[in-house]
């Protein structure tokens, strides 16, 4: 049994391995890197990646793609200090509005890939288009900020164990992934929709509904993103979710998922969070421009996308 574990998860052993030990070998050269403050930060830093990925990991697992989780995210902060500060309204009506715009998101998505069957890739680029544009049109381009301290200090200051607010929600949507995952009947679902959604229609799956339920679970958890990240900054601006369209599938293919879909888990997609956020942060450190950072990243993309393919055609 255990050599059975062992074998089934090498890869997201080997890519914790690489986490701790790099992580290590950073901080034996730049002075406050190794401390436990700094690890805090860095998962901190990741939780944002975390949460987005999470939603990017159930979409790759279905077979297919979501590139407007950057737009959401932004849509989702922008919406959070326009309607708290210019209209006042209370902090639960404001989530409710939040939710029931990205659920609204994650239908618009799902039924043009399910349903009108355009392809993932056009259906969310064109959504990114529309979701920016209601973004631009709400802040007429100006940025926005919050001063609600209640949220600002749940986001910010250490409430259990050191934990801020931003890490505890992470770890409620890693233990919500999972079980999602691996005890639901739903889960199992997902990879065989991903596997082959014509032989899963023939199985019996409505296939069409769990698309659109992972395409809705995708926008919620990006707008969730969205609202921490104003947590943690304390404003919104346009560009905010920019970052995390390419680095959300970074994470999922790092973490051993196939981009053509069926297979992955999100303790792999955890691995890539860490694993990416420190590769990140050391790049930052050795001052590379952000354009060097982006192309690492799509260098890390495209090459454990061929080693997938590869591999995936040698298990047929």
């Amino acid at each position: 049994m255990n050599l059975y574990f062992l074998n089934r998860n090498l890869r997201t052993i080997i890519l914790y391995a690489v986490f701790a030990v790099s992580w290590l070998v950073v901080g034996m050269f730049v002075q406050g890197y190794g401390t436990m403050e700094h690890l805090i930060y860095v998962i901190m830093v990741a939780s944002f990646l975390g949460i987005v990925s999470a939603g990017q990991t159930l979409v790759i697992i279905i077979g297919s793609i979501d590139l407007s989780v950057s737009s959401t995210i932004t849509l989702s902060g922008v919406l959070m200090t326009q309607l708290v500060t210019k209209y006042g309204l209370s902090f639960p009506l404001v989530l409710l509005i939040i939710a029931v715009i990205c659920v609204i998101i994650g239908l618009f998505n799902g039924i043009g890939v399910s349903l009108l069957k355009i392809p993932p890739l056009v259906m969310t680029l064109a959504s990114t288009s529309i979701i920016q544009g209601l973004a631009l049109i709400t802040t007429n381009g100006t940025p926005g900020a919050i001063t609600l301290e209640p949220f600002l200090n749940f986001a910010n200051n250490p409430i259990i164990l050191g934990l801020n607010g931003i890490i505890l929600t992470w770890a409620f949507v890693v233990v919500a992934m999972v079980i999602l995952l691996s005890k639901t009947v739903f889960g199992r679902k997902m990879y065989y929709v991903g596997l082959s959604q014509t032989a899963a229609r023939y199985s019996g799956f409505n296939t069409n509904k769990i698309v659109i339920t992972v395409y809705i679970l995708a926008a919620l958890l990006s707008g969730l993103t969205g609202i921490l990240l104003v947590g943690f900054t304390g404003q919104s601006y346009l560009t905010m979710g920019n970052q995390f369209q390419m680095m959300s599938i970074a994470a999922v293919v790092v973490g051993g998922a196939s981009i053509l879909g069926g297979s992955g888990n999100y303790i792999g997609t955890i691995a890539g969070v860490l694993l990416l956020t420190m590769i990140t942060s050391v790049l930052t450190l050795f001052r590379i421009p952000s354009g060097g950072q982006l192309a690492i990243q799509g260098a890390i993309i495209l090459l454990l996308v061929v080693l997938n393919s590869n591999r995936k055609e040698k298990k047929q």
